[in-house]
């Protein structure tokens, strides 16, 4: 079974945006200069919301529903990013902390973006299954 996810960044967050990376528009010839870019570059982000009243090795819980961190988001190809902060969209099946799914390492936000964002940190003496 996985460790819980920890909110108040204790958790860490791989995702596959976040930082300025790809080109995908350059001005005009001679000089063909980057003037957009994907978001797209790797980075390790972290939790955010969770719960107040139910903890885990002294820390609340994060839960389904709940935000990371917010980050420059990696999928528009823009001069400049534009923040957001996903919720989890996958969690145990079978435990709750304050009527909503527990999110555990291995787990993510917003699972239905193009970009990725998994819970790569937790508790290592707390564990969910489901």
């Amino acid at each position: 079974m996985p460790g819980v996810a920890l909110k108040d960044e204790e958790s860490s967050v791989a995702c596959t945006d976040g930082v300025v990376g790809t080109v995908c528009a350059t001005s005009g010839a001679p000089d063909f200069t980057p003037i957009k870019w994907n978001w797209d570059t790797d980075t390790t982000q972290k939790s955010d919301a969770g719960s107040s009243t139910v903890f885990a090795e002294g820390t609340g819980v994060v839960r389904k529903d709940d935000a990371m961190k917010s980050h420059p988001n990696g999928d528009p190809c823009v001069a400049s990013a534009t923040n957001h902060a996903p919720t989890v969209s996958s969690y145990s099946s079978t435990v709750f902390a304050n009527g909503k799914n527990i999110a555990r390492i291995g787990d993510a936000y917003d699972s239905e973006s193009e970009q990725e964002h998994e819970i790569t940190t937790g508790a290592t003496t707390v564990f969910a299954g489901g």
